[in-house]
């Protein structure tokens, strides 16, 4: 007797009477999306109900395909049967060896450690764990800001990534507990196979740690030898098994935290040899590890280039090349807020303006762009950013010769119009971009001056009046610019929207595929001919999950993504792709990211961007207290319940429907806030907010017995006190699909039955 017969009956009866025939792909589609939503419940309640739901879709399924659920059942357990030999032989879990510091800051030995274990095969990935404190009640810089570091670190480090377990749990303690906590996870039972990582300094003196051969007993320990250790004794406990020796590849120099942080206090240059890339400007704007009054980078010239870069030109970036061929160690572009009080106004947004910027200048070392007054709307005065930037070295001034005139009068630009230009005229540095057909009167120079010979070009403001009157400027600007400021019609006198179409004749890819699912990869080799170093589109190839990543990992590129579905739904993917790109006609939605702020219950501030979704949940086991604001008034004092998340036009359609808010098209200018087992206020269901909001969420348990974490599209955040979210004003992704494709009707079609849809 078939056991699933009468129940299966009983299901199409019911769901022929309520839907009537449902074609197979919705189906499948309503499937999946249940199959997405049951991950967000924690009460068995709501856990059992949709699980009831999953179930009898899938014997709905059974039916409208004729097969039979007995025999698939017994299929997949015949296949389970099968393959355990198998999976006893090979593992089926991931080797993770954990490198565990203080990373007080992050140097490049830390980097070599984790490459070389991983080039020995002995694990498959390192994760770099920073402590939360010191045991020993040592002075560290914020947790926040170690892990800041790392990130940034191992960013381009394939293999290596950021294991923020530690801090997240916010751990006092020692090795031994930490590890026994970390083991009793899930995870380490059923994907992860944890190894520990030790330089055999530490594993000869291991014995007089706490509880060492517990230690020992509980997890597998690989040990890299260092320059002046003794040899290993054959008696030494890390020569058995199950731990094991890694050589390291080569024996470079090594150095120390403690190393790092002297040569930084004293403003030594050779610093910069030993931090990984993207270390030192987090150092660096965070002023870390700098005595007070803080000491500069001895030796260094910072060339200070601010201006409007409205639009940037290929002029601007001779002048940048100029200045570094001229003795500047670095250049700092700075794309200026508007000065309300002279009349000037911007032209291009500031979320436009940053792209460009970012564009016009990708490629170039030693040059770092600086997009705070963009961020914050502001206007930062020349006086201001020297004091800003003082601690990177000798700052520059970067101005062009007709500034200069009139300055043995002090009647010059910058004594009369600069905030204390008169004091910065006598004391600071300036840099004099002078072109070969005018030449500034030496009378008229600074005192503190450099000259920079560089071609005159033609102004931002001429640019953007030839944009107006319908002329190119492909001869003025980067090919990347031009194409940005046509596809979004920059500089016209036209009403802009957030979706354009445009045309790409020849596309160079940067391939984002997931490799775990082999249609991904398949496809990846297909377009494996239009890949390129300086890619004009990012071909995401997977579910949305794909996409969020490939979005975290390269929206700096300001190129438009275009993804294709090989995984399950994909709100934010095409459907199908051609097989020749060139000539590709697209459409393409710019949407501005979310600039979330955190702060942590000892004070630190954090800040992260969400294309997606951000979201509070509770720690522990006790409901969460929140109160919530919108632009800056309280707006519900108290919200007792599971967590709230906020969600764009294109999160709408994720974990926010799952807690039962209905997803909007991804061009709409909004943002929904919604709840997770809301219990207080008893009236509460998602709300539609307008995407100028600003939402901040602050815990009312000030006890510490309600702990909040924070996550922003999925990445942890770790303990917060409070977040605040708001659209970011330099941060955008452009999202990119087929005129065939409209996804605005796939999201209907998983709105409404059938007899339903519009």
């Amino acid at each position: 007797m078939n056991p699933f017969g009468p129940l299966r009956d009983k299901v199409a009866k019911t769901f022929e009477s309520a839907f009537g025939s449902t074609p197979l792909n919705e189906r499948v589609i309503d499937i999946l999306a249940q199959a997405t939503s049951i991950g967000r419940f924690r009460d068995m309640a709501h856990l059992k109900q949709e699980a009831g739901d999953i179930l009898s879709s899938v014997l709905q399924l059974c039916t409208e395909c004729d097969w039979e659920p007995d025999e698939l059942v017994s299929a997949t357990l015949r296949k389970i049967e099968s393959r355990t030999e198998i999976y006893r032989k090979l593992g089926r879990k991931l080797r993770v060896g954990i490198l565990g510091g203080a990373f007080d800051p992050i140097h490049v030995s830390h980097i070599k450690l984790a490459r070389d274990v991983l080039d020995s095969g002995a694990v498959d990935e390192v994760w770099l764990m920073p402590c939360f404190d010191h045991l020993g009640g040592k002075s560290m810089a914020p947790a926040s800001l170690r892990l800041e570091m790392c990130q940034a670190a191992c960013e381009k480090i394939r293999g290596v990534r950021v294991f923020d377990y530690e801090i997240r749990h916010e751990f006092r303690g020692e090795s031994y507990h930490l590890v026994k906590k970390l083991l009793s996870d899930e995870s380490a039972q059923t994907r992860f196979d944890y190894f520990l990582i030790i330089g055999q300094d530490n594993a000869d003196t291991m014995l007089s740690w706490t509880n060492s051969e517990g230690l020992e007993r509980l997890i597998p320990f690989i040990v890299v030898p260092r320059k002046g250790c003794e040899p290993s004794k054959p008696s030494s406990w890390y020569l058995h098994a199950p731990h094991r020796v890694v050589q390291p590849a080569s024996h470079s120099r090594e150095t120390s935290s403690t190393e790092v942080r002297s040569l930084l206090a004293r403003g030594d240059g050779r610093v910069l040899e030993l931090l990984p890339d993207g270390v030192w400007d987090i150092i660096r704007h965070r002023r870390l590890y700098s005595p007070e009054p803080a000491t500069p980078i001895s030796n260094r010239k910072i060339a200070l280039y601010a201006s409007t870069f409205d639009p940037p030109t290929l002029f601007h970036r001779e002048q940048v090349e100029a200045l570094l061929k001229n003795g500047f160690d670095e250049v700092v572009i700075f794309p200026t807020g508007p000065r309300p009080q002279t009349g000037d106004y911007e032209h291009a947004s500031p979320l436009h303006r940053a792209a460009i910027a970012s564009l016009a200048f990708r490629g170039l070392d030693r040059v770092n762009i600086d997009y705070s007054d963009l961020s914050l709307a502001r206007f930062s005065p020349p006086c201001e950013l020297e004091d800003r930037l003082k601690n990177m070295g000798e700052v520059w001034h970067v101005v062009h010769h007709s500034m200069l005139k009139g300055g043995a009068r002090n009647a010059s630009t910058i004594q009369l119009h600069w905030d204390n230009g008169a004091v910065l005229w006598q004391n600071s540095r300036f840099v004099v971009l002078q072109n070969t057909n005018e030449l500034v009167e030496q009378e008229d120079l600074p005192s503190r001056h450099q000259l920079v010979i560089v071609p005159e070009r033609p102004a931002s403001a001429e640019l953007r009046a030839r944009v107006y009157r319908g002329e190119s400027i492909d001869d003025a600007v980067d090919s990347e610019v031009a194409s940005y400021i046509k596809r979004h019609r920059l500089f016209l006198p036209s009403t802009r929207s957030r979706h354009v179409s445009f045309r790409v004749d020849r596309p160079r890819l940067l391939i984002v595929a997931d490799e775990r699912n082999q249609a991904s990869v398949a496809i990846a080799k297909k377009y494996s001919s239009f890949a390129a170093n300086s890619p004009n589109l990012i071909l995401v190839l997977g579910g949305d999950g794909t996409m969020l990543r490939a979005i975290r990992e390269n929206w700096r590129l300001r190129v438009p993504f275009v993804g294709l579905n090989t995984g399950h739904l994909g709100f934010l993917m095409n459907e199908r792709l051609p097989d020749n790109l060139q000539g590709l006609e697209l459409l393409s939605y710019s949407q501005p990211m979310l600039r979330v702020d955190a702060k942590s219950s000892n004070g630190e501030q954090t800040m992260g961007l969400a294309y997606s979704d951000v979201w509070l949940e509770r720690a522990e086991g006790q409901a969460a207290w929140l109160r919530i604001d919108v632009d800056g008034e309280t707006r519900v004092s108290k919200v007792v319940g599971d967590g709230m998340l906020i969600a764009t036009a294109s999160g709408s359609s994720a974990y926010a429907r799952a807690m039962g808010a209905v997803p909007v098209p991804i061009d709409s200018q909004t943002l929904t806030l919604a709840g997770s087992n809301v219990f207080q206020p008893n009236f509460w269901k998602p709300m539609i907010l307008s995407d100028d909001s600003q939402i901040t969420m602050s815990s009312l348990d000030l006890s510490g017995k309600r702990p909040l974490r924070a996550f922003i599209d999925g990445s942890p955040l770790g303990i917060v006190q409070e977040i605040s979210v708001r659209r970011s004003l330099t941060a955008s992704v452009e999202l990119a699909f087929t005129k065939e494709f409209d996804p605005s009707a796939k999201l209907l079609r998983t709105l409404f039955p059938p007899d339903l849809q519009i």
